[in-house]
């Protein structure tokens, strides 16, 4: 497990082509191939020149936590079921954030449910501590019970942030707690990944 920052830039050259043959009606063969570099969020246009270069959105920073399932330093954690006290699952801090920029949040981890009935997970991401008005994710997925689709179920979580003006560092906290008849056999397993990209 661990924490990565990068900076990503390229020069890759966007390219579409295409191939209509229209002198078939009965056999239209349209053939488009589009390669895209994989660090440009393209914001609208079809095929960007140098000129536009700065009007798109490209990928500035990558933070991340991994555990794998060979990862020997974690073992599966039984899951609270207090929302006001939740199991953390990962978090990560981002640093010199500016005006405009986005964070794009992608997490995924997985849930075993030992128990004779179904329960819910409530999965949520805080902003730098775990405290009512500091969430700004949340989700609910329910787990069918044991020997039903409940081992190891994924549990995937997305969002995208929005920075208005310059923050110079922001932390996010991936938590879960589980609710209804809970007899503590509702496990957090690996793999679990959690990263953040800011993207300018």
């Amino acid at each position: 497990m661990g924490y990565c920052n990068r900076c990503f830039d390229s020069r890759d050259n966007y390219e579409q082509s295409s191939n209509n043959d229209s002198n078939n009606n009965n056999n239209n063969n349209n053939n488009n191939n589009i390669v895209v570099p994989p660090i440009y969020i393209n914001n609208g246009h079809d095929k960007p020149d140098h000129k536009d270069k700065d009007k798109e959105n490209k990928f500035k920073d990558f933070v991340y936590f991994a555990a794998n399932p060979q990862d020997s330093t974690f073992n599966e954690v039984l899951i609270s079921n207090n929302t006001a006290n939740p199991t953390v699952v990962s978090q990560l801090t981002v640093t010199n954030i500016k005006a405009g920029e986005k964070v794009w949040l992608n997490g995924l981890f997985h849930i075993d449910n030992d128990q004779n009935n179904f329960i819910t997970a409530d999965v949520r991401i805080y902003v730098n501590s775990i405290n009512p008005g500091q969430e700004v994710y949340r989700a609910l997925i329910e787990i069918d019970e044991e020997n039903q689709d409940d081992y190891s179920q994924p549990i995937p979580v997305q969002d995208v942030k929005y920075f208005s003006s310059y923050t110079s560092s922001v932390t996010y906290i991936l938590v879960v707690s589980i609710t209804g008849p809970v007899n503590n056999d509702v496990f957090l397993k690996r793999p679990i990944t959690f990263t953040a990209t800011v993207i300018r």
